[in-house]
């Protein structure tokens, strides 16, 4: 009669490897962050994702579905408080160094 082994470790490895690897991304995301803060203080730049989008577009190289204003007033909420996320740590990230924002 054979045994099958299991290996238990195995679990426990998957989860570390990826709370290190979210820790890592995560605080290089802040450093990034901070050294494009200082190099290029444009706060305008917020829209360049939007541009991007519908620019790419018209060149036909990626497709989206058309803006309607219906669907704009459902996601408003949660595109407000994520700008408001976003502009929040922006700021953060100018006026103190990294370790206190990771720290925040």
């Amino acid at each position: 009669m054979s045994a099958i082994r299991v290996d238990s470790a195995k679990p426990y490895f998957a989860t570390s490897s990826l709370v290190i690897g979210y820790a890592l991304c995560s605080s290089l995301l802040a450093v990034i962050n901070k050294f494009a803060i200082t190099k290029f203080n444009y706060p305008g730049l917020y829209l360049t994702s939007a541009l991007g989008v519908w620019g790419l577009g018209k060149l036909g190289f990626l497709h989206h579905d058309p803006f309607t204003w219906q669907t704009a007033k459902k996601f408003l909420p949660a595109a407000l408080v994520f700008y408001l996320a976003i502009f929040t740590n922006t700021n953060l990230l100018r006026h103190a160094n990294v370790d206190k924002f990771i720290v925040f």
